[in-house]
């Protein structure tokens, strides 16, 4: 079986701002999987994000190497189980490959009222938001804790208060709020009374504030960078968090660790893109239809 490593580089049309920064390019690396004998391929993706604590894309490529191009079908798994669990987005994509080759699926189509539509809070929002809505888009994702907090929460507000009783917002500061920041958006929220919930208020090793923040509000909140790997998950659940968790499959290793690990233990998960190529969003989707949530999906990205 032959192995092929293909770096990719590509900008967006839009640079994403959020907490962490100005994000401008994905780079990542397909992984394709040929049987010479039968003549089939499979196709995964490794689409790293180091600042929310996954291996770099040198790292990833350093190390998919030693794979050589050639594998031996027999011993695939036995190179799958050896991937350390500091390159998650490795298994993920070596994984999915895999899986790809082996159990072949037909792809997987979302319509729009199943997706989290993300939505800049700019000076274009309003309009942006009125022609999601007209199509049939109810959920809407507001990346906050980027600019001023009063400029944010002005045009937030101008939003939420559209006539459309079905529309609720997600609201993802990607750790990037004070604790009293994060209480005036709570606050906020509650009396606007559309948002499904915000999403990583502050910064992981503030995880016991957002547990007390979440006792005090009757607005859910979410964790995002705080259960970026399978170690993390496991540790915020054991932890006593029972608010919403968002995942990003193709950064949270192995996904039939996460599958399993999320049928034993009934969490409430949205599952949410990296901002991966459509390779890395099949395979992404395929875990999501397996854990079921009733929640739309992270996947309404247009950058």
């Amino acid at each position: 079986m032959w192995l092929t490593l293909t770096p990719y580089s590509y900008s967006f049309k839009t640079p994403l701002e959020t907490a962490h920064g100005r994000w401008s390019q994905r780079e990542g690396i397909v992984i394709t999987l040929l049987d010479a004998t039968t003549g089939q391929r499979g196709r995964g993706e490794i689409a790293p994000l180091p600042w929310f604590g996954t291996e770099t894309l040198d790292a990833a490529l350093s190390y998919c190497t030693t794979w050589g191009t050639q594998l031996d079908l027999a011993v695939l798994p036995a190179v799958l189980a050896e991937i350390p669990d500091t390159f998650p987005a490795c298994q993920f994509g070596l994984a999915t490959a895999w899986l790809d080759l082996t159990q072949p699926t037909p792809p997987i189509a979302l319509d729009i009222a199943q997706v989290a539509h993300l939505l800049p809070l700019t000076s274009e929002a309003l309009t942006r938001l009125q022609d999601l809505q007209a199509q049939g888009a109810t959920t809407f994702k507001c990346k906050i804790g980027v600019q001023d907090p009063e400029q944010e929460m002005a045009i937030w507000q101008t939003l939420s208060q559209q006539d459309q009783p079905q529309t609720q917002f997600r609201l993802d500061a990607n750790g990037g709020l004070t604790p009293a920041i994060a209480r005036q958006w709570l606050e906020l929220a509650q009396v606007q009374g559309n948002v499904e919930f915000i999403e990583q208020p502050l910064a992981p090793a503030e995880f016991a504030t957002m547990q007390a923040l979440a006792q005090e509000s009757d607005v859910m909140i979410a964790l995002d960078e705080s259960v970026t790997t399978f170690a993390d998950l496991q540790r915020c659940y054991q932890q006593g968090w029972r608010g919403v968790y968002v995942l990003k499959p193709a950064i949270a290793g192995f996904p039939d660790r996460l599958i399993e690990f999320c049928q034993q233990h009934p969490i409430d998960l949205v599952c949410s893109s990296v901002f991966e190529t459509a390779i890395g969003r099949q395979g992404a989707l395929r875990v999501a239809q397996q854990l079921g949530s009733q929640r739309a999906l992270g996947f309404g990205v247009n950058l």
